[in-house]
């Protein structure tokens, strides 16, 4: 599980021992949103007005998305692709989802 937070900072957990696994800080104004997106990216936007895209295994910073005139207060990630091939790409191998 992924929370976002007021204090500036994302932070992972592991919901069955209840621990912060780790804290994402990067952002310079609060949170707003985080989704978890394919592949292992965690999404971040925040009143800074950027989204941060993660690495969640490691905590890396992917990308950073600025530009926005004012704070980002939501996201959307399209699921069309993911719909449309499943967990397999067109040789037939498996892809799972963030479980590398």
């Amino acid at each position: 599980m992924a929370s976002s937070s007021k204090d500036m900072t994302t932070r992972i957990w592991d919901t069955k021992n209840q621990l912060c696994l780790r804290t994402l800080c990067c952002h310079t104004a609060s949170l707003a949103k985080v989704l978890w997106g394919g592949e292992g990216l965690l999404y971040t936007a925040s009143q800074d007005r950027t989204v941060k895209v993660w690495e969640a295994k490691t905590g890396s910073l992917v990308s950073d998305l600025k530009g926005h005139s004012h704070w980002v207060n939501t996201l959307a990630l399209s699921t069309d692709y993911v719909l449309q091939t499943g967990p397999f790409d067109h040789t037939g191998k498996h892809h799972s989802f963030g479980d590398d």
